[in-house]
């Protein structure tokens, strides 16, 4: 990857400074400030790389899940927060929750992330049991109570039909739901 694509790599700490560092171990993008409080944690061996040492900038290796929306903008859902980027690679915004949570409470776990064609992006909350709803600005809209156990997997057809699959231990499930057009 082009070295000069680590400007849009943010701190994984702070979530605020352009990071110069990379912990290996915990693939863990890191600016000089935070580089200690991580580091804090004795238990783990961490191994603390300069981007320019390693020759390319891992912006997020444990993303599983992304969409792009109408407007080209790529929307990555991580732990704990959605990221937008713009096309050129600049971060619009971060999403990580809603408050007040849905009826569980519970830490925001995001997992499959799709768009719809009025570029609203709907995010699948495992630890909610439901999905959330925001606009392509980052406003939160609705929330959609599911009836999973443990919504994973989204995608959303031509007609803005949404499709659900639960990750139950044993057996997936998979539904068709038509949401509201906000």
């Amino acid at each position: 990857m082009d070295p000069c694509a680590q400007d849009m790599v943010w701190c994984d700490v702070c979530d605020n400074n352009t990071v110069e560092m990379h912990c290996d171990t915990c693939f863990v993008n890191v600016c000089k400030t935070c580089v200690g409080e991580h580091m804090f944690d004795e238990s783990v061996d961490h191994k603390i790389v300069k981007f320019k040492s390693r020759k390319t900038t891992p912006i997020y290796p444990s993303c599983l899940y992304h969409s792009k929306e109408r407007n080209n903008d790529i929307c990555v859902s991580r732990e704990k927060v959605v990221d937008v980027f713009r096309e050129t690679g600049e971060r619009r915004f971060h999403y990580t929750g809603h408050t007040p949570l849905p009826k569980w409470n519970q830490a925001f776990t995001p997992k499959g992330i799709a768009t719809d064609s009025y570029c609203h992006i709907l995010i699948a909350d495992i630890n909610n049991k439901c999905v959330h709803i925001i606009d392509q600005n980052g406003k939160f809209l609705q929330y959609i109570d599911c009836g999973m156990r443990r919504p994973w997997g989204l995608c959303i057809d031509s007609h803005d039909f949404l499709y659900l699959a639960d990750n139950k231990k044993k057996s997936t499930q998979i539904v068709k739901v038509k949401f509201l057009n906000l």
